[in-house]
């Protein structure tokens, strides 16, 4: 009779150990975003600090960020492709903007030229302009592992002969709806002799 009792007891507290952790995982999944977020926002302090190196696409190699050839002002998070996960804006000597991001264990640098982004909005959207500012827009940014790909939100084109056309994704629009388009705030820039 008392074997009995040892394997009912036994059994039970077996699947009370089964539903706690099964309890537990639901829970740290249901609040992964913020989790992620957080654990990104340590990750990028450390690079902050020059206690973690990442992986920088155009050079393909991993670097620390104090040996980064170009001098860093100022950084902000902010997410930039719209998964709940901030990335890391770093405002670089010559206008460029460093972006940094998490991808499972790694970080990955892409950078952008002062004309590729040169006003990162709140929402992650940003600022662009090319042939000599005839053209200018706004878009966001998508990413894939060491790749990125950018969604035009908007766009205006001031051609040669005089005439401007405006579009909304992709598609031809008026002035008047381009202008009443919301523009988000700009991001705060930390100064970067601030960092954690």
């Amino acid at each position: 009779m008392n074997r009995l009792i040892n394997i009912i007891v036994l059994f039970l507290s077996f699947l009370l150990l089964i539903f706690s952790l099964t309890a537990c995982k639901q829970d740290n999944a249901s609040n992964k975003p913020t989790l992620s977020n957080n654990t990104a926002k340590e990750c990028f302090e450390k690079i902050l600090n020059n206690e973690k190196d990442f992986y920088l696409t155009y050079d393909k190699t991993n670097i620390f960020l104090s040996d980064y050839n170009l001098k860093a002002l100022s950084y902000a998070y902010v997410d930039m492709d719209n998964d709940n996960i901030d990335e890391l804006a770093i405002e670089l000597e010559d206008g460029n903007v460093l972006i940094l991001r998490i991808d499972g264990e790694s970080v990955i640098g892409f950078e952008f030229g002062m004309r590729e982004m040169y006003q990162i909005n709140i929402d992650g959207s940003f600022h662009w302009n090319r042939d000599s500012g005839n053209t200018y827009g706004c878009s966001r940014l998508e990413f894939t592992g060491k790749t990125y790909k950018t969604i035009e939100l908007w766009r205006v084109e001031n051609n040669e002969s005089g005439s401007t056309a405006y579009y909304i994704d992709g598609t031809a629009a008026t002035k008047e709806e381009v202008d009443s388009l919301i523009v988000p705030p700009s991001i705060n820039w930390n100064s970067f002799f601030t960092a954690p």
